[in-house]
């Protein structure tokens, strides 16, 4: 009976990775064929059609300068996924990389970056990140900053435990004693063992990621009008939430789907890496 229980247990996590898997890759291939998905051009205005509602020409309705509520969110899919998903990859090379070099050199290198990496993570992220923005000015590329300076000491730290963990590991000794050079250590030998965790934080942070690009475009901050980005489309359209609910609905239920399907997919992931934890044990 326990055997039957763990085995559908397995089967279950295995399929909620794929099955979650399936629908991050199919919201990167609707941004990415998003162009061609457009029924309208995203940015053209028609003040005739202003805030009208769904219909055969305007699947969801229109906003206040006659924009295709559809194409907008569409067009927005590139702007906060990709950005969401390109910063997340920067924040984690340069994360990994500090707690790389920090748990393996030890001593007052390892005192210097985390005592940085501790001090960075003593403020609210997204405070920071409006501090920053607010600084630099409202644009995606400020509010990518601004989201970048706080955000990879979770791969710095996470990293450098795992390298503590291991660095004293025989075959870790074996390779520095055969003379590799501590370059080709990390990247050879001590990156490989600690990076599955590191992709599983990143899989859950791109959600987080998200969010906060939303927010910072939704206060002025990030995206600005009339590119498109799901954030600022909310904030748009919240003046018309009685007359026309679907301009401000449209690009909130974008953001909720794509931000829980990569949140899922994190989850997943770490069961499935935990699964696998405990049947190396059991051997």
């Amino acid at each position: 009976m326990k055997q039957k229980f763990r085995k559908k247990w397995k089967n279950t996590v295995r399929f909620r990775f794929r099955l979650f898997i399936c629908l991050a890759i199919l919201l990167v291939a609707i941004s990415i064929l998003s162009p061609f998905l457009m029924p309208n051009d995203p940015y053209e205005t028609n003040v005739l059609m202003a805030k009208v509602g769904p219909c055969a020409q305007y699947p969801l309705g229109t906003d206040a300068l006659g924009r295709c509520v559809l194409s907008r969110v569409l067009a927005g899919s590139r702007t906060s996924i990709f950005c969401s998903v390109l910063l997340v990859a920067i924040m984690f090379v340069f994360g990994t990389a500090v707690g790389l070099t920090a748990g393996y050199k030890g001593g007052i290198v390892d005192t210097i970056l985390m005592r940085i990496t501790d001090l960075m993570l003593s403020f609210p992220q997204m405070v920071v990140a409006i501090v920053v923005a607010g600084i630099l000015g409202g644009s995606l590329l400020n509010a990518m900053i601004a989201l970048g300076v706080t955000g990879w000491m979770g791969y710095a730290r996470l990293a450098r435990s795992r390298v503590i963990a291991m660095k004293k590991e025989d075959y870790i000794t074996a390779a520095r004693i055969s003379g590799n050079s501590e370059i080709r250590m990390l990247i050879h030998y001590v990156l490989p063992n600690v990076i599955g965790p590191l992709i599983i934080y990143a899989a859950i942070q791109i959600g987080t990621t998200m969010l906060n690009l939303a927010g910072l475009s939704f206060l002025g901050l990030g995206v600005q009008v009339p590119q498109a980005e799901w954030g600022s489309m909310v904030n748009e359209g919240r003046a018309m939430i009685q007359l026309a609910p679907q301009v401000v609905f449209a690009p909130a239920a974008a953001i909720f789907i794509t931000v829980t399907v990569f949140n899922l997919l994190g989850d997943a992931a770490r069961d499935l890496a935990d699964r696998g934890s405990v049947q190396e044990a059991g051997r």
